[in-house]
């Protein structure tokens, strides 16, 4: 039977308490960070013009949520980029939008 060297221990529990601890802040800034996309994206009219690509970030908004409250950080943080991503599309096409029925404005007056 072989011992355990009781520091060795200690000094694998505290590493896995400091690369624990990194990963939940970066998993809060990017929930933020989608967060915002998503409202942004709202305030642009994706809900009218966008309406699948800000359901399907909102979707992954929450199962980013989900799975960072279960402490699963590394496909939380994947389905935030995409969450975001999806969002910054939906705001992009929203916009496209509004520039469209600018122009089309214009060129009836």
């Amino acid at each position: 039977m072989s011992k355990t060297n009781p520091l060795a221990s200690g000094a694998i529990i505290a590493l896995c308490a400091i690369l624990s601890a990194c990963a939940v802040p970066q998993t809060g800034a990017n929930l933020d960070h989608a967060a915002s996309a998503i409202r942004a994206a709202r305030v642009a009219g994706a809900d009218t013009y966008a309406a699948n690509e800000i359901q399907a970030a909102d979707d992954n908004f929450r199962k980013a949520q989900t799975l960072a409250r279960n402490n699963r950080a590394n496909r939380a943080q994947k389905l935030l980029e995409l969450a975001t991503a999806q969002a910054d599309l939906a705001a992009a096409i929203s916009e496209a939008e509004h520039a469209e029925g600018a122009l089309a404005t214009l060129e009836i007056d």
